[in-house]
């Protein structure tokens, strides 16, 4: 049975709510952190908090931890709300859909760590923190590209496209059953 069609735009139709759902989370993040009160300071205080939680648990890789690598993370602590607000904003857009998806899933990656490090993996109601649930979302965006509804697609005609825009052919189930190993109707 061919697809009408009907479920190439609604597959693109659930990209384009799962982009709009996670590029504001990102962008509303980012914002809160920018504005909020205490703004980047506070939230930069609070990492840097976290990571000499790390140092003393020994979570981090040695390499990362020590004197060496207070000003990265101070830098990437200052970048963290500005990069939400960003990525968050192409992606509700879908303009560099998989490349914003990445640095996402990259980004909860490296929160997800820090959440772990500081023993508030497993706080809240749920088996394990909401970061792992949009990584993945993140990650199925990196896959799939923004869909149908994005800038990319208008711009560059990019994301998952069937060959020559026509539906795959239907396989004919009866090969499938009349295989050497399997009964043929005549015989069940």
């Amino acid at each position: 049975m061919k697809c009408c069609g009907f479920c190439g735009v609604m597959t693109d139709f659930v990209l384009l709510l799962n982009r709009v759902a996670l590029g504001g989370f990102f962008l509303a993040a980012g914002w809160g952190k920018v504005l909020g009160e205490g703004g980047v300071e506070k939230f930069n205080a609070n990492y840097m908090g976290m990571v000499e939680k790390m140092n003393k648990l020994a979570v981090l890789p040695a390499w990362m931890l020590g004197e060496d690598w207070s000003g990265f993370h101070n830098a990437y602590s200052q970048i963290v709300p500005y990069a939400e607000i960003i990525l968050g904003a192409l992606l509700i857009i879908g303009l560099l859909g998989r490349l914003c998806s990445f640095l996402i899933a990259g980004m909860l990656a490296s929160f997800t760590v820090a959440l772990y490090g500081a023993g508030a993996f497993y706080s809240g109601s749920g088996p394990f923190h909401t970061n792992v649930i949009l990584a993945l979302l993140a990650l199925l965006l990196v896959f799939t590209g923004a869909g149908l509804f994005s800038v990319d697609r208008w711009l560059f005609g990019s994301g998952c496209k069937r060959e020559n825009n026509k539906e795959l052919e239907p396989v004919d189930a009866s090969r499938l059953v009349n295989t050497p190993h399997s009964p043929t109707n005549d015989e069940v």
